[in-house]
């Protein structure tokens, strides 16, 4: 195969591999991602966030409410749901233990966030309606950051000029082990102080006036229990102008907003990979069609000299068998590339790449190779010598 047709054929079979491998990979990820869908649908099922969003579409964007109509909804709905502040505290302080800065994301809660199941306890104990009260500065901490920073017994946060007393450990409910975040707050990196606490020593109020709440997580029985409070928040709506907005979602609505995005995105990598495939799949026939038709008169110089017919079709499917072997590496390789950038760049694990995928592409360049080369080996065969070596090079 002449150098021009040999670059062109690996290009064209580099480049379906390369879909190939990608629409392999994507499924593969599509099938992980619709399981841990799944599994967080049916954890979320009872689990809820009441808040103020930014209009009725906007389900993860919100305004947030004061502390003290944060209470009053507890009050409210004690008789139905189990309810906890839950608000990531958003101060441009470092968290630190020592001289080191940590990656942690500070949440405020109350003593009835433990009930509500989203976390297990590890160690020690959780924040008590007590510390609240008292303001106490305590914190409790995961159990990865507790073993990082040594473990043992009095170990202290930093937060800014404060320092908190780590009182306990927890991990994120077994539950909860397919997905990282509650409702935009992440688990695995939380370090959760009273509210009260965060007032006094964080913003330096007793009780600010702001909209310093940005929701309260709630557990929720059944499907009455919440029809209920939906109905009762119009009512605290009109008694306190400040929760015009007042909203109650479920975990389970928001993890199929964000898994009905994920699709839409395999879905375009799909159709493109897929584009790419069909487009490579026409350069290859064309290509080995068109270098056997220009080698016409070498073809007839071998018959002449005693090559068989069987030697001609042997080394043309030797020749275009190298060729996509050639393509399917690098096809695989451009593939892992493209995986790695879709991973990292697009934040989610969008594709699967590992050895089944890299063996998938390989072995579609050695059977496209093999199936590809019966075409023109045989209309090579086919051509009478005598008329093969009239041809004018």
């Amino acid at each position: 195969m002449r150098y021009f047709y040999n670059k062109l054929f690996v290009f064209g079979i580099a480049l379906g591999v390369m879909a190939v491998v990608l629409v392999i990979g994507i499924g593969q990820a599509q099938f992980e991602q619709e399981k841990i869908k799944n599994a967080a649908m049916k954890t979320y099922m009872n689990f809820y966030k009441i808040y103020m969003p930014y209009n009725s579409k906007d389900s993860l964007g919100f305004i947030g409410m004061s502390h003290e109509q944060a209470k009053k909804i507890k009050n409210e709905t004690v008789d139905l749901a189990k309810t906890s502040v839950l608000s990531e505290i958003r101060l441009f302080a470092d968290i630190s233990h020592g001289t080191e800065i940590l990656d942690a994301k500070l949440i405020m809660v109350d003593g009835e966030f433990i009930e509500i199941g989203l976390i297990d306890m590890v160690s020690g104990r959780f924040i008590t309606s007590e510390d609240d009260l008292n303001k106490s500065n305590v914190c409790v901490i995961t159990e990865s950051l507790f073993e990082y920073l040594g473990g043992g017994d009095n170990i202290d946060v930093m937060v800014g000029e404060s320092e908190f007393r780590v009182i306990g450990t927890f991990k994120p409910s077994m539950s909860l082990a397919s997905t990282d975040q509650y409702m935009g707050i992440d688990l695995d990196r939380a370090i959760f102080i009273p509210v009260a606490s965060a007032f006094k020593y964080l913003f330096k109020e007793e009780e600010p006036l702001g909209r310093m709440i940005m929701m309260l997580a709630a557990k929720v029985p059944d499907e009455a229990a919440f029809m209920k409070i939906k109905q009762l928040l119009p009512r605290i709506q009109i008694e306190n102008k400040d929760s015009a907005k007042l909203t109650i979602v479920s975990g389970a609505h928001e993890i199929e907003g964000f898994y009905s995005e994920q699709i839409q995105m395999y879905l375009a990598i799909f159709t493109v990979s897929l584009l790419v495939l069909l487009a490579a799949g026409m350069n290859i026939i064309q290509v080995a069609s068109a270098s056997v038709m220009d080698n016409k008169k070498q073809i007839g110089i071998k018959i002449a000299l005693g090559a068989t017919r069987k030697d001609i079709m042997l080394e043309i499917s030797k020749d275009i068998i190298w060729c996509c072997l050639k393509g399917g590496f690098i096809g695989v390789a451009l593939s892992g590339l493209i995986h790695f950038a879709l991973n990292r760049y697009l934040g989610q694990y969008y594709a699967t790449f590992n050895l089944l995928t890299a063996l998938v592409g390989v072995s579609l360049s050695f059977v496209v190779g093999l199936v590809t080369s019966l075409v023109p080996a045989k209309k090579a065969v086919g051509f009478e010598p005598t008329q093969l070596l009239r041809q004018e090079g």
